[in-house]
């Protein structure tokens, strides 16, 4: 990439790799790496954001065009644990640890490392989570993004979660049909707004009743 401003950014990202890594913030390391790459590829990030258990990884597997939920579990625990990026290509999984080391895995692995049930309170260390395949439904210009719920009982998912916010550049962003908006939700979007996104896309989960019983 010969664009000069883009030559400064990474002149700039590379420096601020060097201070991160004297004070030994390995997970900003790897944030680093990974919008230069980003920036590089010139993808466009879509994420998926709201309060835990709104049904963040239903829909993702939808938007891959997935039947099941190997790519993004869903549990009865708030179950993503981590940062989850997907994009289209080989099919690969791949985990970025804070001590700067990765691992590749395979799908049938991902749960052991972005659930709170596998990966409780990320005793395993986890900084990201890196998929690909041939997701029928995903564009390959597109990379879309599982985040921690905010707002649950696990406050390193709200710092994750916030940490990753100014990387996106455009928001899917789940509600309940139950309710209003609550105070979660809303300073959510306040963070949002702070990083200045504005293509902002409501989700609206609609509450299913069974009138069989």
């Amino acid at each position: 990439m010969d664009i000069p401003i883009f030559d400064d950014l990474f002149r700039w990202a590379d420096q601020l790799v060097v201070v991160m890594k004297e004070r030994r913030q390995e997970g900003i390391v790897t944030q680093i790496a990974e919008a230069k790459t980003q920036l590089a590829a010139n993808t466009f990030t879509l994420a998926v954001l709201g309060k835990a258990k709104r049904g963040k990884s239903t829909l993702i597997n939808a938007l891959l065009g997935r039947t099941d939920d190997t790519l993004a579990p869903v549990d009865k625990l708030p179950a993503s644990s981590a940062i989850t990026r997907f994009r289209y290509g080989t099919e690969k999984a791949a985990i970025a640890f804070r001590d700067g080391h990765s691992e590749v895995i395979t799908y049938a692995q991902i749960r052991d490392y972005v659930t709170e049930e596998f990966n409780p309170n990320n005793v395993k260390d986890v900084a990201l989570v890196e998929v690909s395949g041939t997701f029928p439904k995903l564009p390959p210009q597109v990379e879309l993004v599982d985040t921690p719920g905010a707002a649950s009982v696990h406050t390193y998912h709200d710092e994750l979660l916030h940490a990753f916010i100014p990387q996106a550049d455009a928001v899917i962003f789940i509600v309940t049909a139950r309710m209003p908006l609550d105070q979660d939700e809303m300073e959510l979007l306040r963070e949002v707004k702070k990083a200045d996104i504005n293509k902002i896309f409501p989700s609206v989960r609609r509450l299913v009743v069974n009138l069989s019983r």
